[in-house]
Parts: C-alpha cells; sequence; structure tokens
C-alpha cells in the first residue's frame, strides 16, 4: 500500500514538476510531458485495466516484474495533466510498447487513451503522428473547439469521445468517419457538414440534435 501511494505521489510530483518549469503562458504538449521521463516514470502513466492501478518496474529493469501481478491488459491514463496538445502521444505509445515487449511477461499495452480534464484546445495531423489506430480515446471535458481538416486521415479510432468541449461546427473530419462510436454530447453544437447525407445519430454519434443545422458540403 505504501508503494502504490509513493507512486501515485511521483506521478503527481512529475506532472507539477514538468508544468511548474514552463514559461508563464506556454502550452505543454505529451512530447514535453515525457522528454526526460525514466522508464520507471513512463510507468507511472500505465495502469491495469481491471484495477486502474499504476505499475511499477523494479530498478533493474532487465528483470521488471509488475508490482500487481495478475492483470495483463494496461491502459495509458493522461488525465488532468495540464496537457494542451497531444502531439508526442505516437512517441509515448511507441515508447511504453517498446518497454511491454522487454518485460516478456505476456502483459499488454490496450489502444486505449484517457486524456480527460486537460486543456487541449484542437486537434490537427501532427496530434496522431506515429498513429495507426487506437481502440478508444476519451478527449472529454477540454476545450476543443477545432478539428483541422485531415486529422483522422492516417489513423482509425474505434471510440472516440469530446464530450463536453467547445465545438460549434462539425466538419467532414468528423461526420464522413466511421466510428464505431462517437460521443459529441455537451458541446454547443449549431452546424454540422455531412457530405454522405448520412444521419449521425444513427451511426452511433450522441450530441446531434434536430435542433442542428446539418448541411452538405
Amino acid at each position: 500500500m505504501k508503494k502504490l501511494l509513493l507512486l501515485c505521489a511521483l506521478s503527481i510530483g512529475i506532472t507539477h514538476l514538468y508544468a511548474a518549469s514552463r514559461p508563464a503562458g506556454a502550452g505543454l504538449s505529451i512530447a514535453d510531458l515525457i522528454a526526460g521521463m525514466s522508464d520507471e516514470e513512463l510507468m507511472t502513466l500505465v495502469r491495469s485495466a481491471a484495477s486502474v492501478r499504476p505499475l511499477s518496474v523494479m530498478p533493474s529493469f532487465g528483470g521488471a516484474k509488475l508490482a500487481h501481478p495478475g492483470h495483463s491488459t494496461y491502459i495509458i491514463y493522461l488525465d488532468n495533466k495540464g496537457i494542451t496538445d497531444i502531439h508526442g502521444l505516437g512517441a509515448l505509445t511507441q515508447r511504453l510498447n517498446n518497454l511491454f515487449m522487454k518485460r516478456g511477461k505476456g502483459e499488454k499495452l490496450k489502444d486505449d487513451v484517457h486524456l480527460e480534464h486537460n486543456m487541449i484546445k484542437e486537434l490537427n495531423p501532427a496530434s496522431f503522428a506515429g498513429l495507426t489506430y487506437l481502440s478508444t480515446l476519451f478527449l472529454n471535458d477540454n476545450q476543443i473547439s477545432y478539428v483541422a481538416p485531415g486529422t483522422f486521415d492516417k489513423v482509425k479510432i474505434a471510440t472516440l469521445s469530446l464530450y463536453n468541449n467547445k465545438l460549434k461546427r462539425v466538419g467532414p473530419e468528423l461526420s464522413r468517419l466511421k466510428f464505431h462510436s462517437l460521443d459529441l454530447s455537451n458541446n454547443p453544437i449549431e452546424e454540422v457538414i455531412d457530405p454522405n447525407g448520412l444521419y449521425l445519430p444513427s451511426l452511433g454519434v450522441r450530441g446531434i440534435t434536430g435542433d442542428v443545422a446539418v448541411k452538405r458540403q
């Protein structure tokens, strides 16, 4: 229990340290957050899918073992980190996948990422550089007001949650994609550009009501 509390404190302390070292008003990207992080520090960003407890690696990484064995699937948690830009997410997942491969214990990093309660304002193609697939991406409770054209051209995301952001316009970069589930609830959406003329709620899109103007482009 003491070790678990120390790991949680380490994760919080690292976040505050990187945020405090940034100039006032400067944004914090994922690339900034993980720059200079050791393997031990990086693993504090990963939690068991079953228990959502942080992992730990032993000091000698070659013989690393889980602090909590028995759970083999893990998820990236970057919620409440003060992140303004998700550039670097691809590099983070690559580093973590390499670490899991070295561990060789049958453990797997799930393609789920939690980025809730940050200060992200937009998504663009650079946001997903180095990524080709995510099972689930949670971007709830951010400040996203703009999704640039081409943002999802090179990455497939099965389930995307943009709940409680600041989107007023949903362009083709979202409406023409085939998400398994897309949550746009609690956004001030006024217009949807839907080049396919599809009824988005029937495709699993939440947050599009009868008051929203739907146009073809």
